[in-house]
């Protein structure tokens, strides 16, 4: 039973971690490589959300079973939205880059890296929440 119990909560760690480091490269791809990478508001209310979520259904053993089954759903769902909408932001600079390479700045092939480091740490986070969805309850 500990060990399940240390399987579970490493899962969530990982889930946690990614999730922020993510949301740390959505942002600096924005913020510090200006180019047509927008910052929406929708990848950071989205993160923020699926945070809330994870440290109600992975640090709290006082709330009832389901109500956590329903946070770490909830917390799954709000991670696709995320990553959708990280994918939207980063479109035009993608196209940009990889279709249409003619005069584009060094900084935007710079933010397209990063966010596509971003892109996979959130899809590690939402692995992370699946797989600690389907493992057996403590």
């Amino acid at each position: 039973m500990a060990t399940n119990t240390q399987k579970q909560s490493k899962l969530a760690w990982v889930a946690v971690c990614a999730t922020l480091v993510g949301l740390a490269l959505y942002i600096i791809s924005s913020l510090i490589f200006p180019s047509k990478a927008i910052l929406g508001w929708q990848v950071i209310a989205f993160s923020c959300c699926a945070l809330l979520l994870a440290v109600v259904a992975y640090a709290s053993k006082t709330v009832p079973g389901i109500l956590r089954d329903v946070c770490i759903v909830g917390g799954g769902l709000a991670l696709i939205a995320a990553i959708s909408f990280f994918v939207l932001n980063r479109l035009e600079p993608g196209a940009d880059v990889w279709f249409i390479p003619v005069n584009y700045p060094a900084q935007e092939a710079t933010s397209l890296y990063v966010s596509c480091a971003g892109i996979a740490c959130y899809f590690v986070a939402f692995v992370a929440t699946v797989l600690k969805a389907f493992t057996a309850k403590d």
